[in-house]
């Protein structure tokens, strides 16, 4: 599939919405979003979407509608007038380009110490203040200018900041004649990570000091959207905030404005001339469930049907896996007890599990409880929601969870076999590897078995799956060394220990699966019988092994049998 020049270029990565036009991009409208938020005036609206939904782009897109550029000789309705907000109406289009607006984004403040989250955060500030610079010549009192300076300079005190927005909002109204709008995106970027990496207090008490000065009872403010993950509770952000609307992916309001719909999946898919991908992407890359509507994730979308102008044979990959960080996942994974690794082995093997949803989260309350990750991990996107039910007489809701697509099955599978693979490095083996060069197939089958139960698996693993606990397993036993897929005799034998010494035995080992726990007699034999068949056996023999122990392993979910020869 080749390129077309006449074919608008897919937007990968593009945040910036004036740059979707003046480039030629792709772009799907959302611009009644900007009805629904003059529709509600909200004086304070938080949006909760999981990372990658499209929220700065919407943000951009908010900026560039309402933001007055008059001083700047610029004039962005040209942005606007084919889409679907235009259509509304003077209703709508004269609030076009009638603010001065305060745009943030804290995506950047996502250090590894307090001192550099701090600097990210100022310097988001202090560009704003820069890209309102011409206030400068507009403020009368010494005082302010001083003030105004040191905070475009990132100079000004902890204190100065904390007041910094609010002040903003003073001078841009007084400048203007008008209140302006504030824009803050990705807000508990920070947060999150200040929990991951240990300064939780210190991150919190800043955004709350930030927020409650800006927000609560600011007279000098039109009013503000902000964007995020997460709905933290307002006992740790939004203290006393009582002017805030909070619109998560529980509720029906803004519910198509992020994502992809399926009728935007199918317009995009028609205008690339891709309909024949329609079910891939759909088990891929659908399966979320904002409000009532079914949403699919568009950063892997466009990813996939950008590389399918090259390759049109290519498979889907998990593209959003690679943007996010799965740190909520390796913790719920790392933590996990027998229960919870029993609830994540009904998920990955596309099962469900039923929870009650704490949508008031604060990350400190996670080691608290670890039933909260379960709600962390479906504001953010790990998990959807499939049924919602309410005993009678009960004020609590609960939801069926399950993981949206094959996407996030595999970024499961993966995090689980690299927890896998980190516990097998820290674990004694010895009595494994006695058994093994013993030949004590019965005790074995005990050691190999007693690890699957003690770890998640999933019902439908394959060969490749079990080849790699072994391969790992055996990578560190000592005076061998281990060939995996090893050419010889007649073809390729999964796993061959030759060892360093003659007088030690030579091992082969041969994997098979199944579902029914009455064939692992069956099929251990089965693996025996290949060995022999095909010759696995004349590479050891070559190098002048005599002794040489052949086991056919079968396995069957957690269940292992061990045969030898």
């Amino acid at each position: 599939m080749s390129f077309d020049p006449d074919k608008k270029i897919i937007p990968i990565g593009v945040s910036d919405f004036k740059e979707l036009f003046d480039y030629n991009y792709y772009y799907i409208d959302k611009t009644i979003l900007i009805k629904n938020i003059l529709d509600t005036r909200s004086k304070v609206c938080l949006i909760t979407r999981p990372r990658r939904f499209g929220k700065t782009l919407n943000i951009s897109m908010l900026k560039y509608f309402f933001e007055n550029t008059e001083n700047q000789n610029q004039d962005n309705s040209y942005l606007f007038k084919d889409l679907n907000i235009w259509k509304l109406g003077e209703r709508y289009t004269k609030h076009q380009g009638k603010y001065p607006v305060i745009n943030l984004n804290f995506k950047g403040a996502k250090m590894n110490t307090w001192e550099q989250t701090y600097i990210e955060l100022i310097t988001s500030i202090s560009e704003e203040y820069q890209r309102h610079e011409y206030l400068l010549d507009f403020i009368k009192d010494p005082r302010d200018k001083v003030l105004f300076s040191r905070i475009k300079d990132c100079e000004a005190t902890f204190s100065d900041f904390i007041r910094s927005i609010k002040n903003l909002c003073i001078y841009l109204e007084k400048y203007w004649s008008q209140k302006p709008i504030i824009l803050i995106d990705e807000y508990d970027v920070p947060i999150q990570n200040s929990y991951l990496c240990g300064f939780y207090s210190e991150a919190i008490n800043f955004i709350r000091a930030l927020f409650q000065d800006a927000l609560k009872d600011n007279n000098y403010l039109e009013f503000a959207i902000i964007t995020g993950c997460l709905r933290i509770s307002k006992e740790s952000i939004f203290t006393g905030l009582n002017n805030l609307n909070i619109y998560s992916i529980l509720d029906i309001r803004y519910s198509e404005h992020f994502g992809f719909t399926q009728e935007e999946v199918d317009n995009i898919l028609s205008y690339y001339n891709l309909e024949d991908k329609k079910q891939i992407i759909k088990d891929w890359y659908n399966g979320y469930r904002f409000g009532k509507k079914n949403i699919y994730n568009p950063w892997s979308i466009l990813k996939y049907i950008d590389q399918l102008q090259d390759d049109r044979n290519r498979d889907p990959e998990a593209y959003w896996a690679n943007t996010s960080g799965n740190d909520i996942i390796k913790k719920l994974i790392k933590t996990a007890d027998n229960n919870i690794k029993n609830q994540i082995e009904i998920l990955i093997n596309s099962g469900y599990i039923i929870k009650a949803l704490n949508s008031n989260i604060t990350y400190d309350e996670l080691d608290e409880n670890i039933d909260n990750i379960w709600s962390m991990l479906f504001f953010t996107g790990y998990l959807t929601f499939t049924k919602e039910t309410r005993e009678e007489d009960d004020e609590i809701s609960y939801f069926e969870l399950k993981i949206p697509n094959r996407e996030l099955m595999y970024v499961y599978k993966i995090i689980i076999k690299n927890w896998l693979d980190e516990k097998i490095k820290s674990k004694d083996f010895s009595d494994l590897y006695n058994s093994l060069i013993n030949g004590d197939e019965e005790n074995l089958s005990d050691e190999i078995s007693d690890l699957l139960l003690e770890n998640i698996s999933y019902y439908d693993s394959n060969e490749s799956f079990y080849h790699g606990i072994l391969t790992g397993i055996l990578s560190r036993i000592d005076k061998y060394r281990i060939y995996s897929n090893l050419e010889t005799g007649l073809g390729r034998s999964d796993i061959i220990l030759e060892p360093t010494k003659l007088k030690q035995p030579g091992i082969i080992i041969e994997i098979k699966t199944t579902k029914d726990i009455q064939e692992l007699e069956n099929k251990s034999q089965e693996a025996l019988e290949q060995i022999e068949s095909k010759k696995y056996e004349i590479y050891l023999n070559k190098l002048g092994f005599d002794k040489i122990i052949k086991y056919g392993i079968a396995f069957c979910g957690k269940r292992c049998l061990v045969k030898k020869a």
